[in-house]
This record gives C-alpha cells, sequence and structure tokens, in this order.
C-alpha cells in the first residue's frame, strides 16, 4: 500500500482552505505597505530635521 501525502498549507494541514492564504497574503501585504510608508515618513521627517539643524548652523 502506498502513503499518500497532501501538499501543506499554511496552517499545516492538507485540507487548508485558498480563502485564508488569499486573507494570509493580503494581511502580509498590507502590513509591508504600511511599514514601507512609515519608513518613508520617518526619512522624510529626517531629511527636513537635517534641513533645519544646517540653516540655523549658517547663522
Amino acid at each position: 500500500m502506498e502513503d499518500q501525502q497532501d501538499v501543506a498549507g499554511f496552517d499545516g494541514g492538507g485540507g487548508s482552505s485558498l480563502i485564508m492564504e488569499w486573507y494570509a497574503v493580503a494581511g502580509l501585504t498590507t502590513m509591508t505597505v504600511f511599514v514601507g510608508l512609515i519608513g518613508l515618513r520617518l526619512a522624510k521627517d529626517e531629511l527636513l530635521l537635517r534641513r533645519k539643524r544646517l540653516m540655523i548652523g549658517n547663522y
């Protein structure tokens, strides 16, 4: 008799539903976008602060 194994999904079982995998992918994508936006905002704030320091130092 031959053993057959199902392909494991996110939950480790073979019966994982496709909708749960899509929710996981959507969640990871959303978090990646938010973290990227926060990082860009922090970088922009750092550039503005550096510019202000240079302007104050020139007077």
